[in-house]
This record gives C-alpha cells, structure tokens and sequence, in this order.
C-alpha cells in the first residue's frame, strides 16, 4: 500500500520551552484524483457509467476529482487514456505557536522588521516602486480581513466548513504581512506594501489540507491572473505529487512566478532535504537565515535550493489586529515573493523566467564562492539597477570621513542622508552624515555618525545625486572598505 504523504507548512515558531504540533487528520477514503492523457480525453460520462461520481472537473490539468468506491476505481484505472490516478488524501500540517524576538527597528509608529533591510526594499521604494499593480495569491490558512495593516484585494476558500478566506489561524496573515503589510505608519511595513494580496485559502481550523483543494487554489490563481503564486507550505517525507506538479506546470506556462520553500528538514540526517514543491524546476525554492546570514538549523538544503531570504524572529501581521514573531523558510519565501513583486513593477513587460533570472542575479553571494546547497545562489537583494563599482580601500581609519569630488557643482537638496549609507559584511544598513561644502560646491563629505567597527568590511552606497542644474550626476556608486585593526 503506497503511504500516503504528510504536509506541512513550512514555518516554525518557538516558546521558551520549545515548540508544539498539532496534528489532525480526517480520512478522506472514497475520493481520487484521475489523470487522463490530454484534455480532450476527460471522460465524466464514463466515469458514471463505471459507477463512480464526479465531483470536480479541472480546468488547466486533464484531470477529475472522483468519489469511488475501490472496485469502481479498479475499473476506471483500466480505461484507456487514463495515465494515473492517486488517492486524494486529507494530510497533517504543522501549525505553529508565536515567539519572543527582539529585532526591530522604529520609524515613527511603524515597525520595520529586520529582513526588510536586510534585502534592500527600502532602497527600492525610494526609487518609485512599492509593488503597485501586482498582484499576489498567498496560498495558505486565509489572511485576516479586518487588519489595519493589510488590504485584502479578494480571495477564495476551498476548505470544506466555510466559504470566507478570512485566516482561522495566524500563518496566512502573518506571510500576508512580510509581502505586503501597508506603508501606514502604524504596525509593521512589509517589502512591497502597495501589492495586491489575495487570499486563497486551502488550509483549514483543523491544521491540514487536501491535495485536491491545493490544485483548485493554484487554478484559481491562473484564471484570475495572479503575476505571483506564494506557497509557503510542503509535503513532507519528500513525497512527489504527480497531480501538484502538473498544475504548477501549467501556472508557469501561463506566465506566473511559483514561491515555495526549501523545507523545514534541514536537520534530516541527508544530503538533500528540499521538499515539493520547492523541489519542482517550475518553483523556486527559498532557505532561511538569521540575522547574521547564517542559514537558518531548520532550513533545507540541496541541489534545488535557488536563494535565501531572512526566516528567523520575523515580525508581521496576525489575525485579530494583531502583530507577533515566527521562524521558518514560511517566513523567508514571502520576502521573495515581495521582491519579485517590486521587480515586476519595475519590468511590467519580463516574462516569470526573465523575472526570475533578475532575482538570482541580484543576489549576495554568501558561504562558498558561487552557488551552494545551503545559500543557493545567495541573498536577494534589491534591483538596485547599474552602479559604478569604485577599488576596494584597506586599512580605513575607524573614524574616516570620505570626500567625493564631482565634476560640476552639486544640487545640495540631494545630499541628503537618504541617498548616502552603509552596509555591512551581514547586511545590516547604517545611516551616515553627508554634507555639501559650500565654499567647493563640487564637493561632498560623508562621515560615519558611530565609529567603524575593527576588522570589518562595509559597503558605502551612494545614489541619486543631482548637480546644481538638476541632472543626475555619474552613476550611483558602490564601494567597498575595510577598517584596519
């Protein structure tokens, strides 16, 4: 007897005392998912004949959902153009408990998590693009309809006790949040906050979903043309669905981008722990980190793992107005699906390959050099567009203050601290102090407002600057230096 797959959502979440799992499962025996060869194969009529009940028709697999009994599905199995049939099972998921972290940063009365900085949104949003007009399916435990933070655009359920996509649990609200909780100056931002999110609901009270339901929810998301599918969620034991991967196929033909996770089995005495979806060529699968670019003890790794993003102490929306903490690669893809959200503002016309050819090349390489089983190919970082990339400096005074000397005389309403900061070796984003030297209008000096840490490599950012006449002046610029011991 095949053993059934278990499914998970792809978040943890820590007490003090550790963490929980909630397990409930119903038998959902009777109901199969038959596959025929093409579309134009779909026999409902047959289906009847041998007995059986057609309870779904799909739209863009050649597929029904069937209730049977076993001889009538020994019959249906034997039918010529049916390629394969599976048991349509009802599959335990984690659901998580909050945590308690302590990494945020205040602007005003809004919170801005970590991994907000840490893959460069703000700098994208200072450029025009906020993910306006793009639309995102978050397939997951619904997203909570009456959060101050987030705007829900529409949804579906597809659980079985309800047709609202309201969120029965947190998980849904809180990935919700990462990708788009609203630039409102109150609770939390998330990396595309003018995004279009929609709800589609596929896990239920119970902790679980159905195969069959999964499959409705990404088809839903193709017929009401969604630019980007987020699933933050797996199947366990890394169990291959023949029936998901088929929708996902058709997803990524129609154009969409597929987020998924890497796993939460990265502890699995393996060498590859990636589970489905994230496993499948059509997604792209998402590690986690923490916040100093360590991968994440739960993350899974292998050969499909395509980039990381923050997962550990994030802090976004849940359900009843509220805001709470949760780890997980859960965590880390919704920050992908954010990215790809401004990126697709930014290039309305790439196609989902092109887009996704975008991501990894923006990306912080991270562990080994080039692309890895744990990092992929690394950290996403903004579309930050071309920047002139100055020599490296070495054995920088901890307290130095750079001067930059321009061609023509500078706008000194750009050299504000906006277009001028630091990064990190991790990522971590610092402010600095530029001024315009009135007495050589050309010249711009930029001191750091803490002194330089020993021993460590920051990355000066320095962008849109105007001359007196209002062009922009060069390019932006990037440049490395390190401070000597």
């Amino acid at each position: 007897m095949k053993k059934l797959p278990a499914m998970f959502v792809g978040s943890i979440l820590f007490l003090y005392a550790g963490f929980t799992l909630e397990i409930q499962a119903e038998s959902n025996a009777g109901r199969y998912i038959v596959y025929y060869t093409d579309s134009g194969q779909v026999d409902k009529e047959r289906i009847l004949e041998l007995g059986g009940e057609v309870v779904h028709s799909y739209e863009y697999i050649p597929a029904l959902l069937v209730r049977a009994t076993d001889e009538q599905m020994d019959a249906i199995r034997l039918e010529a153009h049916v390629q394969h049939v599976e048991k349509d099972a009802e599959s335990p998921v984690f659901m998580p408990v909050q945590s308690s972290f302590d990494r945020l940063v205040k602007s005003s009365d809004q919170y801005k998590p970590w991994g907000i900085d840490r893959v460069q949104a703000p700098q994208i949003w200072k450029r025009g693009y906020t993910g306006e007009g793009v639309k995102v399916a978050v397939v997951d435990t619904g997203i909570a309809l009456q959060h101050e933070d987030l705007t829900v655009s529409g949804g579906v359920s597809y659980v079985s006790y309800t047709k609202s996509y309201a969120d029965d649990h947190d998980h849904g609200t809180h990935v919700a949040g990462i990708i788009g909780a609203k630039d409102n100056s109150v609770g939390v931002v998330g990396v595309a906050p003018d995004a279009e999110l929609y709800a589609v609901k596929v896990i239920g009270r119970n902790n679980s979903f159905i195969t069959s339901d999964l499959i409705k929810g990404i088809e839903w998301s193709i017929t009401n043309d969604m630019d980007i599918i987020n699933l933050s969620l797996y199947t366990y034991n890394y169990f291959d669905d023949y029936g998901l991967h088929e929708v996902l196929k058709a997803a990524h033909s129609k154009g969409l981008l597929l987020v998924g996770v890497t796993g939460n089995s990265g502890t699995d005495d393996m060498t590859n722990t990636v589970t489905y979806p994230g496993k499948y060529a059509e997604v792209i699968a998402v590690g986690s980190i923490d916040e100093y670019n360590w991968p994440s003890y739960f993350s899974s790794f292998g050969t499909e793992a395509e980039v990381v993003a923050p997962g550990e102490g994030i802090f976004s929306t849940v359900k009843n107005g509220s805001h709470n903490y949760m780890s997980g690669t859960s965590m880390a893809a919704p920050h992908v699906a954010g990215m790809l959200a401004l990126m697709k503002e930014r290039y309305p016309h790439y196609t989902n390959v092109q887009l996704r050819n975008e991501l990894k090349k923006n990306t912080k390489d991270l562990g080994v050099k080039g692309w890895d089983p744990y990092y992929g190919h690394g950290l996403i970082q903004g579309d930050l567009g071309h920047y002139k990339i100055w020599p490296t400096k070495k054995d920088v005074a901890d307290e130095h203050v750079w001067k930059i000397t321009y061609n023509r005389p500078v706008d000194p309403e750009s050299v504000i601290e906006e277009n001028f900061y630091l990064t990190d070796s991790i990522g971590n984003s610092y402010p600095v102090l530029p001024e315009w030297v009135e007495d050589n209008q050309r010249e711009v000096r930029v001191r750091a407002l803490y002194p330089y840490q020993e021993g460590e490599t920051y990355t000066l950012w320095i962008e849109d600057i105007r001359s007196s006449g209002g062009a922009y002046l060069k390019e932006n610029v990037q440049m490395d230096f390190t401070v000597k011991n």
